[in-house]
């Protein structure tokens, strides 16, 4: 009787132990035991494209603040001239000289996107760089004086992502007609000089080299490249 007695008692014990193991062991459900959703783990993101479209015309990202289009406001290719525009006026004229100048006003912040050539011939968010961003595109990029399907001109290379866009010489309307076609550039920022209104930032270039914001005229024509965001 004893024997049985001892044999139940450790059965008891036996079924108790095994009752408490089972309480204590990880219960699938929970994700705390089982590492569901705490995988830290990042997704990669996708990567974002570094060229397309703003309302018809097309982008590069060289890893800037802007975007940079990849033709001149008035061209449909890299290496077109495209048009020129004194600073503030918005369609083209066969003279710019200072008595048939348009927009004498002097704001003192950024030109109104309403005289600004780039949203006006383009549209979307288009439109003329800042002065600051010429200054981007000149420190950040790596310039080379090159030809494009037999257009003299610039390329401009990203120092971040070797993304480029090119820049023809176009040359510039002054009071003489079209000259430095082919040798020279300039392209108009959407600033005016803050000792002189009379003048506008711009790019400057031959083959000799480029300028950041130099002061150019306002009155006579340049090329326009534009950025969007």
């Amino acid at each position: 009787m004893k024997k049985v007695n001892f044999l139940m008692a450790t059965f008891c014990v036996a079924l108790c132990m095994g009752l408490f193991s089972c309480n204590n062991s990880y219960e699938p459900n929970d994700p705390s035991n089982s590492g569901i959703g705490n995988d830290n783990t990042n997704t990669p993101e996708e990567p974002k494209p570094t060229t397309g479209t703003e309302n018809g015309h097309s982008w590069v990202d060289l890893g800037l603040s802007v975007k940079w289009a990849t033709c001149n406001i008035g061209a449909w290719k890299p290496e077109g001239y495209g048009n020129y525009y004194a600073w503030g006026e918005t369609s083209t004229k066969s003279e710019y000289t200072e008595d048939n100048y348009t927009y004498k006003e002097s704001p003192n912040s950024a030109l109104p996107l309403i005289r600004d050539a780039a949203f006006a011939n383009w549209g979307g968010t288009w439109r003329m760089p800042t002065s600051y961003e010429i200054d981007e595109l000149t420190s950040s990029c790596t310039w080379k004086w090159t030809t494009l399907n037999g257009v003299n001109g610039y390329e401009v290379k990203s120092k971040t992502n070797n993304n480029s866009i090119f820049l023809p010489a176009a040359g510039m309307y002054g009071s003489f007609g079209l000259s430095s076609l082919g040798e020279k550039g300039r392209y108009r920022s959407s600033e005016l000089n803050s000792n002189s209104y009379e003048y506008s930032p711009c790019i400057d270039f031959s083959e000799m080299g480029f300028k950041s914001n130099y002061g150019y005229l306002r009155y006579l024509g340049n090329s326009v490249r534009a950025v969007c965001p």
